[in-house]
């Protein structure tokens, strides 16, 4: 079994008018969806915000933890280090992070890292309103209905992240890089690393029957990664998955001396959201109401222990 076992969506494909069954199916059977042929300029956008993450985690550590601005998922964002997050509770996870928690208020990261996330970021959040509509429409929902939710004047005030991982070239371990996790909130798109898979380096990985696959870039880099975290099962009512994914460690060398970054973009509606299931006629209630900032904070207080 391999990647291709993943539903593959062409990026024209989720922007279109078109009827979103593709869409749902994917989400509702794996969680997962690869989106392919990306429009050219996120994909610029991606490289340069990879390009300079790399610069700035490759700093002196005390330059570093100058934008250290509380534990990993503090309101304000910055930078995590090395082994402190423990997202499957089985152990430190081996990853540095920075994170930036919305567009609002930016002026305390670090210059470099800011002006891309910040062009990222709203690429990312077209992304997102876009998912959304197309999940409106797969449980009978106006296209606004879930958008509704996300976006308000108040800094800090939705669930939506952009965050910078970095995964060093390390000696060989039986650790994996990042453990066995779900998502916490809605969509996560994901820009993987290109060389993911390749020549031994290891990579994003997904739980598809009990079974650990490998999920690739395109070989132009041109995809992004999206699937439904914790709070889409409850609010579609058990329509769609929530699945378990890692990062497996490289089997080669070369792998093993490879410095990995990827961009995940959490969405999240804001954050006095109560997620209440959507029934549609003939349906019984799967699930029982959420309050979105509740589960966050909980999820996150638990991969700090």
């Amino acid at each position: 079994m391999d990647c291709s076992t993943i539903p593959i969506i062409p990026f024209s494909t989720i922007f279109s008018d078109s009827p979103s069954e593709q869409f749902i199916d994917a989400m509702c059977s794996f969680g997962f969806v690869i989106i392919t042929e990306v429009d050219p300029e996120i994909v610029a956008h991606a490289r340069e915000l990879k390009k300079a993450a790399r610069t700035f985690f490759n700093s002196p550590p005390s330059q570093k933890l100058a934008y250290n601005f509380g534990p990993y998922g503090n309101d304000r964002g910055g930078y995590t280090p090395m082994n402190v997050e423990s997202v499957s509770g089985t152990g430190r996870d081996y990853v540095e992070s920075y994170v930036f928690t919305d567009t609002l208020e930016f002026s305390h990261h670090e210059s470099q890292l800011s002006a891309s996330a910040k062009t990222y970021f709203n690429d990312m959040e077209t992304v997102i309103k876009q998912l959304n509509r197309l999940t409106a429409r797969g449980v009978g929902k106006e296209d606004d209905f879930f958008n509704d939710f996300f976006w308000n004047d108040v800094p800090g005030g939705n669930g939506n992240s952009l965050r910078l991982s970095f995964y060093p070239g390390k000696t060989p371990t039986s650790g994996l890089r990042y453990g066995p996790h779900t998502d916490y909130q809605t969509f996560t798109v994901l820009c993987l690393d290109q060389m993911d898979h390749q020549l031994g380096f290891g990579g994003l990985e997904v739980l598809v029957d009990d079974t650990w696959v490998p999920v690739e870039n395109s070989p132009e880099g041109t995809s992004l990664i999206v699937n439904s975290g914790d709070l889409l099962p409850i609010w579609t009512n058990g329509l769609f998955k929530s699945v378990l994914h890692r990062v497996s460690n490289p089997t080669s060398a070369e792998g093993w001396n490879y410095d990995r970054i990827t961009i995940p973009f959490f969405s999240g509606p804001s954050h006095t959201t109560v997620v209440k299931p959507v029934v549609q006629p003939g349906e019984t209630t799967n699930h029982s109401p959420i309050g979105a900032e509740n589960h966050l904070r909980m999820k996150l207080n638990l991969s700090n222990q």
